[in-house]
């Protein structure tokens, strides 16, 4: 955790009030609206200047997002395509200062401490496919005319169920009504990441038709909005039947299970990006496009009920 000045004396130590484990089978978070206890702690065997001396809780958000890419070729040609690229949104949510423009004198031991609150309405930790956000605390020595001496730590921050989403629900509207309705029958709309989701598929046939095999898929979807949108979908598919006539009058309810794996990114959105989680209900066909439900759920990733 040290960040040493090259060819000199001097080091900033931040330590928090979790362990931070970089092993995901012990894994000690933060949650949103905690506050973070902080520590830092000087050292400095010979006198140094500095310009300030601060820490901040920072937020990070990298998202992948489409453009067109204009280039010419050697005959004088323009061409345009579509490209991606990265970028970043940091900024400090809380920074404080404790060290104004000084002088460290030689044989410098000092120690001091911080909270640092956690928004209620920000977006937790996430590594997704095309969106990355991540916090962390750092500790900054600025010095005029030389390199920052700072140490910084990656925070784990989740968020917990709410409880607000958590009675028995049936929903959900079929693409293609006119040929069988299709219902999400579950005991809530809000999961914790590992818990088993189990809810039953209700179908009603409007006409006659031949089904390839009916499945259930758990699909993360990510969105960002910027330049002409990028958009990415992550499925866990379950098949619930194999092939099979369905008839009108001929309902079927059909029970399912899929384990939410983990870790996984929570529900969340911001205003680079969004993250949804969703369950659809398919009716594979043949030769045409398929009949599809969708419901939208929550998906937190700490706090398992």
């Amino acid at each position: 955790m040290f960040d040493f000045l090259k060819g000199g004396k001097t080091s900033v130590k931040l330590t928090l009030d979790r362990p931070i484990s970089e092993d995901a089978t012990r894994v000690y978070p933060y949650y949103l609206g905690e506050t973070v206890h902080a520590r830092v702690t000087l050292a400095s065997e010979k006198e140094v200047k500095i310009q300030e001396g601060r820490i901040a809780l920072v937020y990070q958000e990298e998202y992948q997002y489409k453009h067109h890419h204009h280039s010419r070729d050697s005959h004088g040609h323009s061409r345009t395509t579509v490209a991606t690229a990265w970028a970043t949104d940091e900024r400090e949510v809380n920074r404080q200062v404790f060290l104004g423009e000084t002088s460290l004198p030689a044989g410098t031991q000092k120690t001091y401490e911080f909270d640092l609150p956690i928004p209620t309405n920000a977006a937790p930790s996430a590594q997704a496919e095309i969106v990355h956000i991540k916090w962390m605390v750092k500790a900054t020595l600025d010095r005029k005319m030389a390199g920052d001496i700072e140490d910084k730590i990656d925070l784990p921050i989740f968020t917990g169920a709410s409880g607000t989403s958590a009675q028995p629900v049936e929903a959900g509207v079929s693409n293609e009504p006119d040929e069988a309705d299709l219902i999400f029958s579950l005991p809530g709309k809000e999961w914790v990441m590992g818990e088993t989701i189990a809810g039953r598929l209700q179908i009603s046939p409007k006409k006659e038709f031949d089904v390839t095999e009916i499945r259930v898929e758990l699909v993360r979807r990510e969105r960002v909005p910027r330049d002409l949108g990028n958009e990415h979908e992550t499925s866990l598919p379950v098949k619930v039947s194999d092939g099979t006539r369905l008839k009108p009058g001929q309902n079927l309810t059909l029970p399912f299970n899929i384990a939410i794996p983990s870790p996984v990114p929570a529900t969340f959105s911001t205003s680079n990006s969004t993250l949804d989680w969703m369950l659809k209900g398919i009716l594979a066909r043949r030769l045409r496009k398929d009949t599809v439900v969708e419901e939208g759920i929550i998906i937190y990733n700490g706090r398992q009920r």
